[in-house]
């Protein structure tokens, strides 16, 4: 914004500089940048075209110097071979001084091998010459169609010595003479004897004649040649199905002898200086006209000449000469028409914009001026300002020039001023460039009124923060102040279920505990509550156990839930990593929420607890809290408001063993859920129940050893098939062979074992070997002792492990039996330190109950004197008393290095009070009201530890 109020502001003194007939004139650099562009791209396809066409001519001219090079390589071969084979025959030649007849060698297999030719005719005085020839040299000179000749310089005649005689006329045999007798037959400087290629003119023949000298010391002997025939085939290209016959063979005279096809002008061989050994260009008028090649032949300086006109390259060779011009045509008339597209769609709205811009910028520098925030261009440097609005130059001018160097060395992006006649602005300062300048654009808005607001707002939020924490205060010491006495309540009803009653009192009882349970569950609700308002959720980490974790929940359920008549379940994927990194406790309390509601809101049927993987990489996994019951289920329309803080759907509690509850239980899930990065999701069908899922992504923790028991095969029966698989998968992963039951495999009883899994199935089957019971603690009959008959616990798998490990080993049945609870005393020692009397007496009652020994003390200061001559198992310590509470105690103890069990008993929830328990050597802290049966397993545990 601030740039573009700079640029406003340049262009404001601009239009005021210029005058509006300059401002409306349209810009032609436009126009002729474009035009530029359109020149630029059609010189771009000209040059391509062009390059193109260069680089497919010079390929097609690279292969026709190939050709010529090999068909010039071809001729000159052979010249070179003739000159060979004439030398190699003068040298067969000998001389005798009288002439003999010619003798020939004797025949092997009726073929003459050697025989003696005469060269020369005898004369007196001369040497008389013959050459020896071999039946083989005879027919390689047929093959080769050449005959060897002897011509006298003297007698001018010429005579065939081998080969089919020619009709050699006599005019040629006078010019072959004539031009011999005007040659030297001396030998060369290099000792060779000179060569001589002849072409007579008046030869019909095509024709060539090769002469050396017979006798380089007698020029009298005359001379010895060669009759070549059919040269034009040694000369032409060597593809005659591509390339033209185009060939000239010179004289060193430059004079024709044989040429064929379309060749230059005969002047231009006779006048041209044609260069040695070379590949060139012909010109004819500036162009060239032909491409020519000249090679030197044999020794008598004669030259074969290859030429090929440009126009037969074009026409027989690869080059697209039309198609590259059409094309280059075509992307000619693409440009033009891109271009008059531009023009059409991009520059003449860019100019019709360029006049509505010059409009605009006339009413913006009206509304600038008029706008009610000051905008101002001030000189980095100097202070001074260089453009203003009205607005600003008022504030400017109500203080000195030293707040405007202040501000402009400030680079906060948002600085606020007090003036001196008590107004506040707000002042925004963005460096620039302006016209080579360092400049600053300044932007000024009066805040006073804001001002007044915040600070109003300030106070009011003070006032709410200070409400909101005592209200926090309030809930929190009143929920300490009424768990105490409910503990009193509930402890009392407790211990008055276990006494003699009729079945009305019972009754009786039975309301006032599910009142008094709701009364817990809404204080405990209504404190979460406090809590996340006040921002003290937090989450304590540490490792837990999955499953363990959902069979506790099962087990906490199971009575609740058998004693309404419902089917109470948990199953656990066995691919769930032992150990993860969470908060136990908020996901037990998330999970006991869920089950209890299932449990609340259906009247028949079962009610699952699920967990199964979703996801799982190397560092974390995200697991699935599933719970499901056959429920009333919940109407579409209050789906969306399940989670609403207070909302309850109405008509949906049935009966007086449902009571009310207080509409925060889901919200509070729902928050903790977030809290661990979680989710809640809901389906239901009304009349057939619901199903509540808990997502969360957890990281994994150390995952323990992994024990495997012995292969053994175990058959598992129970009332439901779901849980039957179940056990199956958890004993196929610990090692064992395990199979659902069917009717027949009690064949198998000798050497297998059945696990009954809970619910039983009834009736039992009739199986004659050893049994494993899984059965809910307290359920298992007075009269099991056959010693084929063990019991675990049904909601523990770890119970049902080491019971298996136990089976086994052969330990003792009694050791597998669980003791039922209650039935045996505990027998210890326990130290119970509360300065509330009614807290004292219900402590010691439930105790007494569990079979244990009590020790009080009023206080910490007491209950540390009289442990100083007491021997005590545990110590139950209240954490609020007088003269030392229970963290000093613990601390005091653990620092004289005390061993028992410590644990602290409050009616405080929040979050903070269990780590700082910990933190000064307790074991846990255990939340008022306590059940008998919380009780009876934390002194269980207790026992475990302390024999551990």
């Amino acid at each position: 914004m601030t740039r573009r109020l700079a640029s406003i502001m340049k262009t404001m003194k601009a239009h005021h500089r210029a005058p509006s007939d300059t401002l409306r004139t349209p810009p032609r650099i436009p126009h002729l940048l474009l035009h530029t562009l359109a020149l630029a791209l059609v010189g771009c396809i000209l040059a391509g075209g062009a390059l193109y066409l260069y680089t497919a001519f010079n390929k097609e001219v690279s292969t026709y110097r190939r050709d010529m090079n090999a068909s010039a390589y071809d001729a000159q071969f052979f010249f070179d071979r003739r000159e060979a084979q004439l030398r190699s025959v003068t040298a067969a030649m000998l001389p005798a001084r009288k002439a003999s007849p010619p003798v020939i060698s004797a025949p092997r297999n009726g073929t003459t091998q050697l025989e003696v030719v005469p060269v020369t005719e005898p004369s007196d005085g001369a040497p008389f010459w013959y050459l020896l020839v071999t039946a083989r040299d005879r027919q390689l000179l047929d093959l080769q169609q050449v005959n060897i000749l002897h011509t006298s310089t003297v007698t001018g005649l010429t005579r065939y010595v081998t080969g089919t005689e020619h009709y050699i006329p006599s005019g040629v045999q006078a010019w072959i003479a004539e031009f011999l007798s005007t040659r030297s037959s001396a030998a060369r400087p290099d000792g060779y004897a000179p060569l001589f290629w002849l072409r007579p003119p008046g030869d019909d023949i095509s024709r060539l004649f090769l002469y050396t000298p017979l006798d380089t010391s007698d020029p009298g002997a005359g001379w010895v040649g060669l009759e070549v025939n059919d040269i034009e085939a040694a000369i032409r290209w060597r593809d005659n199905s591509r390339h033209p016959q185009n060939y000239v063979l010179l004289t060193p005279l430059q004079h024709i002898v044989l040429h064929e096809g379309e060749i230059l002008d005969p002047e231009w061989y006779s006048h041209k200086e044609i260069p040695q050994d070379s590949f060139f260009y012909a010109w004819d008028n500036g162009l060239p006209s032909h491409l020519v090649l000249s090679k030197a032949i044999g020794e008598g300086g004669w030259r074969l000449v290859y030429s090929v006109p440009i126009s037969v390259i074009f026409e027989r060779g690869h080059i697209p000469l039309y198609p590259v011009l059409a094309t280059v045509l075509m992307l000619c008339l693409l440009v033009a028409l891109i271009m008059h597209q531009i023009r059409r769609r991009l520059l003449q709205p860019a100019l019709v914009q360029y006049a509505a811009l010059q409009d605009s910028e006339r009413l913006t520098r009206t509304i600038v001026d008029a706008a009610p925030v000051g905008l101002c261009l001030i000189d980095r440097n100097s202070g001074v300002p260089l453009v203003s609005n009205e607005q600003a130059r008022q504030w400017m001018n109500a203080e000195d020039s030293q707040w405007r160097l202040q501000a402009l060395q400030n680079q906060e992006p948002g600085q606020e001023r007090t003036l001196r006649d008590g107004r506040s602005i707000l002042l925004k300062v963005v460096p620039m460039m302006h016209q080579g300048h360092e400049v600053a654009l300044c932007a000024m808005n009066d805040i006073t009124a804001l001002k007044e607001v915040e600070r109003s707002l300030l106070t009011a939020k003070h006032k709410a923060d200070s409400a909101n924490k005592a209200k926090t205060d309030f809930i929190a010491t009143m929920s300490h102040e009424i768990r105490t006495p409910l503990f009193g309540i509930m402890g009392t009803l407790e211990l008055l279920s276990l006494t003699e009653l009729t079945q009305r009192q019972r009754q009786y009882l039975r309301t006032i505990q599910l009142s008094s349970g709701t009364l817990m569950r809404t204080i405990s609700e209504t404190l979460d509550l406090a809590r996340a308002e006040a921002g003290h959720e937090k989450l304590q980490i540490s490792d837990l156990s999955p499953v363990d974790l959902l069979n506790s929940v099962v087990a906490s359920y199971a009575d609740r839930a058998r004693a309404k008549g419902i089917l109470l379940y948990g199953v656990a994927d066995c691919r769930v990593p032992q150990r993860v990194a969470g908060d136990e406790l908020r996901l037990r309390q998330i999970l006991n929420n869920l089950v209890s509601n299932a449990i609340k809101f259906t009247l028949g049927g079962h009610v699952v607890l699920r967990l199964r993987i979703l996801e799982m990489d190397d560092s974390q996994v995200t697991l699935c809290f599933q719970v499901a019951d056959t429920g009333i289920g919940i109407p579409p329309e209050h789906q969306h408001k399940l989670f609403a803080p207070y909302y309850q759907v109405e008509n949906r509690t049935q009966g007086s063993d449902n009571p009310a509850g207080s509409g925060l239980g889901l919200f509070i899930c729902k928050r903790l859920a977030s809290l661990m990065h979680g989710t809640l999701s809901v389906v239901s069908t009304p009349g057939l129940g619901t199903s509540i899922d808990l997502r969360v992504s957890l990281p994994l923790g150390t995952q323990p050893a992994s024990q495997f028991l012995q292969p053994r095969t175990v058959y598992v029966s129970g009332a439901i098939q779901e849980t039957v698989l179940n056990l199956c998968d958890w004993l196929n992963l610990w090692g064992i062979n395990a199979l659902p039951f069917q009717p027949g495999d009690e064949a198998h009883a000798k050497n297998a074992l059945l696990l009954s899994a809970w619910p039983l199935t009834t009736p039992a089957p009739d199986w004659q070997g050893q049994r494993l019971v899984m059965s809910p603690p307290g359920q298992i009959p007075d009269d099991a002792t056959s010693p084929l008959m063990h019991y675990c616990n049904a909601y523990d798998l770890q119970d049902l492990k080491r019971t298996l490990l136990l089976l086994q080993e052969h330990q003792p049945q009694q050791s597998l039996s669980p003791t039922r609870p209650f039935e045996a005393s505990l027998g210890l020692r326990v130290m119970v330190a509360d300065d509330n009397m009614v807290n004292q007496r219900i402590l010691s009652e439930q105790l007494a109950h569990l079979g244990c020994t009590v020790l009080l003390a009023k206080d910490g200061q007491s209950a540390l004197q009289q442990l100083e001559h007491e021997e005590v198992d545990v110590v139950l310590t209240d954490i609020n008393m007088p003269i030392m509470d229970g963290y000093t105690l613990a601390s005091r103890l653990r620092s004289q290095h005390y061993k028992a069990p410590i644990y602290g008993v409050t009616a405080s929830a929040m979050s903070d009070e269990r780590k700082r328990a910990r933190d000064c050597g307790m074991e846990d802290l255990l939340l008022r009201p306590l059940s008998i049966n919380t009780l009876h397993d934390t002194l269980q545990a207790a026992i475990v530890r302390g024999r551990a």
